[in-house]
């Protein structure tokens, strides 16, 4: 279980010696906000120490040291500790004391604090609290028992209105004579969720500068830069209207389905926000734009996460930046969160416990918990080539919303797919023998549709023809070798794996994206080599049993 900012004054009251607060939040906030707890037990007093200015008073009652004698984190302890008055002592970025192995004395006084809490001769440490304030969590081993650790979370929704509606929206209501509406000021809170105090004061100001008023788009941008110092996430801003995917139908359609999950009337209702998608294929197929699309219907940014980043060569970092980088995507909610080849990213999680000291493991449970248990409106794209290397525990109900297959496009499909690249180069269907074009690319991916072209282009531009035809794009055409050649077994693979249900016409691990029949699995079928899937299912299903 978390604990939250509200349980600092309990934490206070019953005396706990240490408390750990970390956050996003800007410190000035979190210090405020711990003073103002503290003031309504009476029976503090409140200090505050940092590196700059030594321990002060932020009670308005005189300070009982020097602060200038005090500004060393040894020195402050021993003053904490002698000192008679019972208080709330706030230190700042402590953290730098525990960091590459930490400060062996600031650890050890800090360890007989929390002890002397249990020892009759040392009455006065009775009364007093440190708590701890720090952007990160940084506790040495030998703190981990004695620490109490809070997490300070961003202002919710709620609140944001409630700061917003107090300041500047009334000042711009009160100098433009014109009241938001209910539906305006919404999406400007949703906006700027995710921002600590000081960011959205900036961001709103920013937005008046540049727009005259408050703009959803310019805090939303505002995101985007907070998102991009993290350094393990991508902001996607290229994203794809649900028209320039081809095939997809019915994917597209339960998309549009959860929608409704993001709206008020649609909670209300008792709906739940989707956690996500599974989406398996072979490379190309799709996937990824798949994600950008969901991304423009659910009218929400879309970031990708490198799960290579968050492994690090020093034992400890790749959790806490798993940590972070979550913190981050809940704090920016709502929002699209793209795992692209996650098969990739947590490949290594069987021999974690000898290769990483089981670093790669304790990620994945992290990362798995949170797919599992989190509330923010996050919806999960992951995207896998190799379905049979994914850990099990990913697979199981309550990670994903659905498992859906990208398979190999059907002539519709195709026809549509080269329509979409056709228009995109401005040239005209009419021009093209789409029928002719289609049965050359049999068994050919999105992505090989696109390339093909592209390479058309090229060869049209080269040979100084006025335009692309038909017959330099059937050449372009002939000279790719698909995925369903040079991969076949992996495709083979994929296909046993997902299974197919005669009576439903789609698959019985994974859902089929696009309308899939009875004669496309049997051609499938002839043209893969793949066993019959439903014997398949009951095999594997009994070699599982053994």
């Amino acid at each position: 279980m978390n604990y939250t900012q509200d349980t600092i004054k309990d934490l206070v009251g019953a005396c706990f010696p240490l408390i750990y607060v970390t956050g996003q939040e800007s410190e000035n906030v979190i210090v405020k906000y711990i003073t103002k707890q503290v003031a309504s037990l009476d029976k503090f007093r409140c200090f505050e120490w940092s590196r700059t200015q030594g321990i002060t008073s932020l009670d308005g009652e005189a300070n009982p040291c020097n602060p200038q004698e005090t500004m060393d984190a040894n020195a402050a302890l021993d003053e904490i500790i002698k000192m008679k008055t019972s208080g709330v002592f706030i230190m700042k970025h402590l953290h730098f004391e525990f960091k590459n192995g930490g400060n062996p004395h600031v650890i050890r006084k800090l360890q007989d604090f929390i002890n002397s809490f249990f020892s009759e001769e040392n009455k006065e440490a009775i009364g007093k609290v440190i708590i701890i304030v720090s952007p990160i969590t940084v506790i040495p081993p030998e703190l981990e028992r004695g620490t109490f650790l809070v997490d300070y979370d961003l202002l919710g929704f709620d609140a944001v209105k409630e700061k917003l509606s107090g300041s500047v929206i009334k000042e711009l209501e009160a100098k433009n004579k014109k009241k938001f509406s209910d539906e305006e000021l919404n999406e400007i809170v949703r906006a700027s969720q995710g921002l600590t105090d000081l960011e959205i004061d900036n961001g709103c100001y920013f937005s008046i500068m540049q727009k005259k008023n408050l703009d959803p788009t310019v805090l939303n941008n505002l995101k985007s830069q907070i998102v991009r110092k993290n350094g393990m996430i991508d902001c996607i801003t290229d994203l794809e209207n649900s028209e320039n995917l081809g095939g997809f139908d019915r994917f597209k359609i339960w998309i549009e389905e959860r929608k409704a999950g993001f709206t008020t009337e649609g909670q209300k209702f008792g709906l739940s926000s989707p956690k996500g998608v599974l989406l398996i294929g072979l490379q190309g197929s799709g996937k990824t734009m798949a994600s950008k699309v969901i991304a423009s219907m659910f009218n929400m940014p879309l970031y990708k996460i490198d799960l290579g980043k968050m492994f690090s060569s020093l034992v400890g970092q790749s959790e806490q930046k798993t940590r972070d980088v979550l913190k981050t995507l809940e704090a920016v909610a709502p929002c699209v969160v793209l795992f692209d080849e996650i098969e990739k990213g947590l490949a290594g999680l069987e021999s974690s416990g000898r290769s990483d000291a089981g670093t790669t493991s304790r990620v994945i449970g992290t990362i798995l918990q949170w797919l599992n248990d989190k509330k923010a409106p996050v919806f999960v794209v992951a995207t896998s080539n190799n379905i049979r290397s994914m850990p099990p525990e990913l697979l199981r109900a309550g990670r994903f919303d659905g498992i859906w297959f990208v398979s190999l496009p059907s002539p519709e499909e195709r026809s549509k797919i080269f329509e979409i690249h056709l228009k995109k180069v401005n040239r005209d269907i009419s021009k093209f023998d789409l029928k002719k074009i289609v049965k050359s690319s049999e068994n050919y991916s999105g992505a090989e549709i696109e390339q093909a072209v592209k390479n058309g282009l090229y060869r049209s531009f080269n040979k100084k023809l006025p335009d692309l035809d038909t017959e330099t794009l059937l050449e372009s055409i002939s000279e790719i070798i698909p995925l369903y050649v040079t991969a076949k077994e992996q495709l083979k693979s994929i296909y046993e794996w997902v299974g197919f249900e005669k009576n439903k016409n789609d698959g019985i691990r994974a859902r089929f994206v696009s309308s899939y029949s009875v004669n496309k699995y049997e051609e499938d079928k002839k043209t893969i080599g793949f066993q019959s899937n439903r014997l398949n299912f009951v095999q594997q299903n009994s070699e599982d049993k053994k």
